[in-house]
């Protein structure tokens, strides 16, 4: 019983180190999102990886070089000197993709719905199921 214990406790560590780490990006991603100040922007060099979270793209705006990240899938379609279209979080002074801005949101719901998972009363549950 004392390794269930450690187990759910192990979970409830995990879940809530999940939801800080990813709450910082999703704040700004909701700001972004809730302000829709779109920008259009000139690519200056695209950096696609492997990994979906590292790919991105580079580009001034306002005599700044930034970069944004954008999904994996979204990456390989655009290249150097196209047009595209970005929220920006003013209040940061941060751009960022409206689909990416979006996955984040939706991943924090995930994180969630585990951390509330993790909270349940298994030991109770077991012992009402099987007496």
């Amino acid at each position: 019983m004392k390794n269930i214990y450690q187990i759910q406790l192990g979970f409830i560590i995990t879940a809530i180190a999940l939801f800080i780490i990813s709450y910082i990006p999703y704040n700004s991603s909701v700001r972004a999102l809730e302000n829709q100040q779109e920008i259009v922007v000139k690519i200056s060099e695209v950096s696609c990886r492997s990994a979906k979270s590292v790919s991105g793209f580079y580009f001034f705006y306002n005599n700044k070089n930034y970069h944004v990240k954008i999904l994996g899938k979204t990456c390989y379609k655009i290249h150097n000197g196209d047009n595209y279209k970005l929220l920006y979080d003013k209040k940061n002074d941060q751009f960022r993709d409206i689909e990416h801005a979006l996955m984040i949101k939706n991943r924090l719901k995930y994180y969630i719905i585990f951390f509330l998972l993790t909270i349940i009363p298994y030991t109770f549950i077991y012992k009402i199921l099987y007496k």
